[in-house]
C-alpha cells in the first residue's frame, strides 16, 4: 500500500483499460507494431501492442499521464495494502490470469468480481500488462536486486508494466 494508508492527492485514473476504439477516437490511428483489429466485439477489447512512448502520447492526449508504480501498486493494493486488488483472499475467475486458461486478452472489465472496492477500477490482477511512468522501487530478492530488462533488449527499463498476463 501507500506509504501514508491514503490515496496519493490528485490521483484520478480510468475504471477501465484503454479500449481499442476509444485509442482510435483518440489518436486516430493504430499504434504503430500493433496489430489489432476495432471491427465488431473487438473495439471493446484493451488496446495491445503500443510502447511506453505511444501510452505517454495516448494519456497527454487526453489531458492524463500514466500513473507511476507506486501510484499503480495503491491503486492495486489499496490503502491497506491487500495482497489483491479485490480483497484479502484468492478469488477463482476474479482476473484474467494464466491459470484461468483463455490464453488471450478479453474484453476490458470482464471480470467483475475482481474489480477494487469502493472506486471499481478493473483489471488490476489480469487481463494485459499497463505501463506505468517509472521503474518500481528496486526489490531485494534471494540472489539480488531486481532490475527490468527490455524484452528482446540488453536496456534496462525507466519504466514498466504491471497487473498483466497478456
Amino acid at each position: 500500500g501507500h506509504d501514508s494508508g491514503s490515496s496519493p492527492d490528485g490521483l484520478l485514473v480510468d475504471r477501465l483499460e484503454v479500449t481499442r476504439a476509444l485509442w482510435l477516437e483518440t489518436l486516430g490511428e493504430v499504434p504503430a507494431g500493433a496489430r489489432w483489429d476495432v471491427d465488431g466485439a473487438a473495439a471493446s477489447l484493451p488496446a495491445v501492442g503500443m510502447d511506453r512512448d505511444q501510452a505517454v502520447a495516448l494519456a497527454a492526449a487526453r489531458g492524463m499521464r500514466l500513473p507511476t508504480s507506486t501510484e499503480w501498486l495503491w491503486l492495486a493494493a489499496g490503502s491497506r495494502g491487500q495482497p489483491y486488488p479485490y480483497g484479502n483472499q484468492p478469488m477463482q475467475s476474479a482476473a484474467n490470469t494464466l491459470e484461468v486458461g483463455l490464453g488471450r486478452a478479453v474484453a476490458v472489465g470482464t471480470f467483475a468480481s475482481g474489480r477494487t472496492p469502493g472506486t471499481r477500477i478493473a483489471d488490476l490482477a489480469g487481463n494485459v500488462w499497463e505501463w506505468c511512468a517509472d521503474a518500481p522501487p528496486e526489490v531485494v530478492a534471494p540472489g539480488g536486486v531486481v532490475r527490468f530488462p527490455l524484452v528482446g533488449g540488453g536496456e534496462w527499463l525507466d519504466a514498466c508494466a504491471m497487473g498483466g498476463a497478456w
